[in-house]
């Protein structure tokens, strides 16, 4: 029988992966790299939560503005950038392999499990041609949920987040299985880290594009700064 791409991959690039004691040093940090190269590294179900927004692979339908949002921030917020690629299958893999249980927004545009325990953000939207809602995959099999929050907060990512929004995500996984430890893949402006930090929980990222780090970086300054 022929070996699998997957296990010529893995003969050909052998990963070793962290030892506990190498994954305390990652912890309660967002790393500046591709996030698919820090999971490899990272053991078996370490990760109580990943908690994640990936990219959608929208593509010009929102990085040139698309033909109802031309002119506004939202175009200025994506210049320049090109991380709006989606994810491979690969990446979803380690994901999964490396946590204990996900949350990951933007759902419906990945090939993922059927689930029962989907959360849906109800954005209070009244313009027709905005998105009123955004869903996100879980794995609990538990019945669904909606979170009402408007759309007027200050943003630094073009898909970013409100935080008490991924508040409530930890929170409802929280309600049925206690995550101590969370990981987020695709960091952006970290919303995810901000709102562990709130919760006084440890966490972990990854994030490729410098401008977002640094962004990320100065926002949790002011969480910390605010616990003493």
């Amino acid at each position: 029988m022929s070996p699998t791409l997957k296990e010529m991959e893995a003969e050909l690039y052998p990963q070793e992966r962290w030892t506990n004691e190498e994954m305390s040093e990652q912890i309660n940090k967002i790393h500046n790299i591709n996030c698919l190269e820090f999971m490899r590294k990272v053991p078996d179900g370490y990760f109580d939560l990943v908690l994640t927004d990936p990219p959608y692979g929208l593509g010009d339908r929102l990085t040139n503005g698309g033909s109802k949002t031309d002119g506004i921030a939202m175009k200025k917020l994506y210049k320049g950038k090109e991380w709006d690629v989606l994810p491979s299958n690969e990446i979803f893999e380690e994901i999964f392999r490396i946590s204990k249980n996900q949350i990951i927004w933007g759902g419906n545009y990945f090939d993922l499990p059927p689930t029962r325990g989907f959360i849906v953000w109800d954005k209070k939207q009244t313009m027709p041609n905005y998105s009123h809602v955004e869903y996100a995959w879980t794995s609990f099999d538990y019945p669904a949920h909606k979170y009402e929050h408007g759309t007027g907060f200050e943003k630094q990512h073009p898909t970013q987040k409100p935080l008490k929004l991924i508040e409530f995500c930890i929170n409802y996984g929280n309600s049925f299985l206690k995550s101590k430890t969370i990981f987020d893949p695709f960091m952006g402006s970290g919303t995810t880290a901000v709102a562990c930090e709130s919760l006084g929980l440890e966490w972990c990222g990854c994030e490729l594009e410098h401008d977002y780090v640094e962004i990320a970086n100065k926002r949790l300054s002011k969480v910390q700064l605010s616990l003493f």
